[in-house]
């Protein structure tokens, strides 16, 4: 029987993980951690009516991830320059982690065959490029079509379409939307505000979304949750059906939030 696609993902991330490991030392395995949330830092702050103060205060936050890693924080030098520095001592970590995207692509497209891609229109022939919409990760700020390789994280898409916008929290297991895509709830299912289609998508010009976290002292872990950028217009292959409702049991264990206008998150469910 053949290893089911989670499975193989669930390989590939061990593997690489442990080659990080192996090869890289500590010090530079948290340059890379630093590296991601420094990304994550430029995308939820560019092109956003931040004030001065409120820029300055998360920039502090990044000098605090960066306190005791490198001598350039000492030094007091700008921000930019000190990621100069760290990324380019992280740059062997950081083609492990290009490397892994690779392998990814090539075993996805073997035994999925096609992305999924959820939307609120129908009848479409081609996904064009949303405007700068952060990923899950937040990592980046892209006009890029969206996509996933798993049926299950569809079921993420759906609430995102509706939502507004999505982030997940890996460590948490936490899906946080904008606003609450769902109208209410039984024990089984999440109806939705209204009915969404997943359409096939090639994977000839995605890339897989990924983010690297230190979840304890001196354990790294590679985050992927099945989800793909293109950064083009993209044809579709085929609708293959509407989505009306969510079916609880297939969100593998996520707990989800709506983000309220004075930034606390509410619950959902």
């Amino acid at each position: 029987m053949d290893r089911s696609y989670e499975t193989v993902c669930a390989d590939l991330k061990k593997k690489y993980e442990t080659l990080l490991i192996k090869n890289i030392e500590i010090k530079i395995l948290k340059y890379l951690v630093l590296i991601y949330r420094y990304r994550q830092f430029w995308a939820e702050t560019d092109g956003n009516n931040l004030t001065d103060s409120l820029r300055k205060q998360k920039a502090d936050q990044i000098r605090q991830y960066l306190d005791g890693y490198s001598e350039a924080v000492k030094d007091s030098l700008p921000l930019e320059e000190i990621m100069k520095q760290i990324q380019k001592e992280a740059a062997g970590a950081d083609e492990i982690l290009n490397d892994f995207q690779k392998d990814l692509k090539t075993n996805s497209r073997h035994l999925t065959r096609y992305l999924m891609h959820v939307t609120a229109w129908e009848n479409l022939t081609a996904v064009t490029a949303s405007h700068r919409k952060l990923n899950m990760y937040h990592t980046a700020a892209d006009s890029a079509v969206f996509a996933t390789s798993s049926r299950s994280h569809a079921l993420l898409y759906a609430g995102r379409i509706l939502g507004g916008s999505m982030q997940v929290l890996p460590k948490q297991r936490i899906c946080v939307y904008q606003r609450n895509p769902f109208t209410y709830e039984t024990e089984d299912i999440w109806k939705l505000r209204r009915p969404v289609h997943i359409c096939l998508l090639e994977y000839q010009d995605f890339v897989p979304v990924i983010d690297f976290i230190e979840v304890s002292p001196e354990n790294f872990r590679i985050c992927f949750e099945h989800e793909w950028t293109a950064l083009k217009k993209t044809e579709l292959v085929r609708s293959t059906e509407t989505l009306k409702a969510l079916d609880k049991r297939q969100l593998e264990g996520y707990r989800f939030y709506s983000s309220e206008q004075n930034g606390l998150l509410k619950r959902i469910g």
